[in-house]
């Protein structure tokens, strides 16, 4: 019942908060969420509880999704070890983190 919307649209009202149908932009936080709940789901089955690892130590999203998704990753899992749980330029983090492992164990 809202129409088709461009994707760079989304990822612009995802990353700027502004968009000019506030149901649209409602139900897309939604939708976020419940993927955040599936997320916590699928973990479970192998006994990992994001929620209560974060209460003793950081837990750091990378990737393009956690950066779409920043505002909404820090919402629902709310740390009181780490303000931000997207690390920095998180797009290139695992690019980053395999070529330092690289360099370290082939010198």
């Amino acid at each position: 019942g809202y129409g088709t919307y461009d994707e760079d649209l989304i990822r612009q009202y995802l990353t700027t908060r502004e968009c000019p149908n506030v149901s649209v932009l409602k139900k897309m936080d939604e939708l976020v969420m419940e993927q955040l709940e599936k997320l916590d789901d699928t973990l479970s089955v192998r006994d990992i509880n994001i929620h209560n690892i974060l209460k003793v130590q950081p837990v750091m999203f990378i990737g393009g999704g956690s950066e779409l998704f920043k505002e909404h990753i820090n919402r629902y899992y709310r740390s009181e070890v780490i303000d931000n749980l997207v690390v920095e330029n998180a797009l290139m983090a695992n690019a980053r983190g395999f070529y330092e492992y690289g360099i370290a164990k082939f010198e």
